[in-house]
């Protein structure tokens, strides 16, 4: 029973840990989600939406006019990660590269994510 009970906390630790994989650390990102209002109205962009492993990112208040045109569709862009995330919950700033991008419903898994590119150090 105890080996059951062991097999069980390390199945669940490692997909956990993979699941949350991409980040490694404030710095450069590839992002692909989509942004959306939150219940406050504040802009937040999602990937992995409707997921076990969705994370929300709060937008830097001086990029948020930069992102206003793109509420509600879907989007890829290079950020930075600034700040230590909480969780599943970050702040981006210093978007470049918005770009639209073309979902796909047939693997909502692999459709949005966030891929790392560069290490920075995070802002205190």
């Amino acid at each position: 029973m105890n080996k059951l009970l062991i097999l069980i906390l390390f199945s669940s630790f490692s997909l956990s840990a993979m699941a949350f994989g991409e980040f490694k650390g404030c710095g450069e990102y590839y992002f692909a989600g989509r942004l959306v209002k939150n219940a406050n109205k504040d802009l937040v962009y999602l990937v992995k939406e409707r997921t076990n492993s969705q994370m929300s990112f709060s937008i830097a208040d001086e990029e948020r006019s930069t992102l206003a045109a793109y509420l509600d569709k879907p989007t890829a862009f290079i950020a930075t990660i600034y700040k230590p995330m909480d969780g599943t919950k970050g702040v981006i700033k210093k978007i470049t590269q918005i770009q639209m991008r073309m979902p796909d419903p047939l693997n909502p898994k692999t459709d949005s994510y966030i891929e790392f590119k560069s290490k920075k150090d995070c802002e205190k």
